[in-house]
């Protein structure tokens, strides 16, 4: 919880959704709210927004260096079921598997289609889990926004590829 002050004089508390370490050390504290909840007055008659721009920042900089608010308006079904994806990959994240499949995208160039990745694979669902974990990493990304299918024609970011491990 963040304490906040508006110039009226009125004060309350704020407690973000998430906190987010990032490796460089950078925290983000993040707030997540309907549309419909952020223009909406409520009880105080205080808007997200304008609590968010009166944090009380002494207090907020000891655990955050910025903060965020996503809505439903900035997140689509497709990226949704994208996410889904990329969770249920963590969890069945498997070291072996995410090599080969590595090793299988790292000489490609240009753009291959998604369901041309498990090609050759010995057990195409496990190939599948790791490739989102590619995607997840960074190392395989669409070339195109939306949902990711079988069809949507991926490129591999050469930069991140790495063959010693995960590059999480």
């Amino acid at each position: 919880m963040v304490p906040y002050a508006l110039p009226d004089g009125r004060t309350g508390s704020h407690t973000f959704d998430f906190w987010v370490r990032y490796e460089s050390g950078f925290r983000e504290a993040i707030a997540v709210r309907t549309s419909a909840r952020v223009q909406s007055l409520g009880r105080s008659g205080v808007t997200l927004p304008e609590i968010l721009d009166n944090l009380v920042a002494p207090v907020f900089s000891r655990f955050a260096d910025s903060r965020e608010m996503y809505t439903d308006a900035d997140v689509s079904e497709e990226d949704a079921d994208n996410a889904r994806d990329i969770l249920l990959s963590r969890k069945h994240y498997h070291e072996g598997d995410y090599r080969e499949a590595l090793a299988y995208v790292a000489p490609i160039c240009g753009s291959v289609r998604f369901h041309d990745l498990l090609q050759g694979a010995a057990v195409p669902a496990y190939r599948r889990m790791a490739l989102w974990c590619l995607i997840d990493d960074g190392i395989l990304f669409p070339v195109e926004p939306g949902r990711i299918t079988d069809l949507s024609a991926m490129q591999v970011n050469r930069h991140l590829i790495q063959l010693e491990g995960r590059a999480a």
